[in-house]
């Protein structure tokens, strides 16, 4: 399999599983308005709640392995560049890694609690914080790729540009979740852009599965 292929492959499958662990998930199941709710919905969901903590572990892992792909897809494209995407898309990993542990007080409590727990409430709303401090090193990440793509002969500028709109939307939304930025203008264009990194994404992934390097 060529190492463009297999980065596509990875990509898509980490849209799939990370769409449903931290997409769907935290979206249909948790509600931080309503923790006492929250508690009795995980309570009634506890094998949901454990798909979707696997589901964070498949994306860690995959995550590192794209990393390193990346890096040496691009790294003759720009070093400086190659390194940039790679060390921060490495420390986003990382982030979602620790992030995890903000999830073992919480299945700890629906398992073995039958009322809900300050340790609940705690890891609940830490770990739906922390997902915003990733998402804003993920961004870096994606202005990084945009100029790699950008420099790339295999990919247009339009991509690159989609890529680049993608992680001003990621850092974008990230700021205004953790300084509770309530702007329907601001809300509004940070929606609009993830929806776009979302089609960049998936498109950079399809054609690196049909495209020779």
């Amino acid at each position: 399999m060529k190492r463009s292929s297999a980065i596509g492959i990875i990509y898509l499958i980490i849209a799939l599983v990370g769409g449903f662990s931290m997409g769907y998930f935290p979206i249909t199941y948790i509600d931080l308005n309503n923790t006492e709710q929250t508690f009795t919905t995980l309570k009634e969901n506890l094998l949901v709640f454990q798909l979707a903590i696997a589901g964070d572990g498949i994306v860690i892992i995959l995550e590192i392995f794209i990393s390193i792909l990346l890096y040496n897809f691009f790294k003759n494209t720009s070093i400086k560049g190659s390194l940039i995407a790679l060390l921060s898309r490495l420390g986003m990993t990382l982030i979602m890694l620790l992030n995890i542990v903000n999830y073992i007080d919480p299945i700890q409590s629906v398992l073995h609690s039958t009322e809900i727990t300050e340790a609940f409430i705690l890891g609940i709303n830490t770990h739906s914080q922390t997902v915003f401090v990733w998402e804003f090193i993920f961004g870096i990440h994606m202005i990084a790729l945009a100029t790699l793509i950008c420099k790339h002969f295999n990919f247009s500028k339009a991509l690159s540009f989609g890529v680049l709109m993608g992680g001003l939307g990621y850092i974008l939304d990230s700021i205004n979740h953790l300084n509770r930025i309530e702007h329907n203008f601001l809300t509004s264009t940070a929606a609009i852009l993830l929806g776009v990194a979302a089609l960049s994404e998936i498109t950079f992934a399809i054609l690196l599965i049909i495209k020779r390097k």
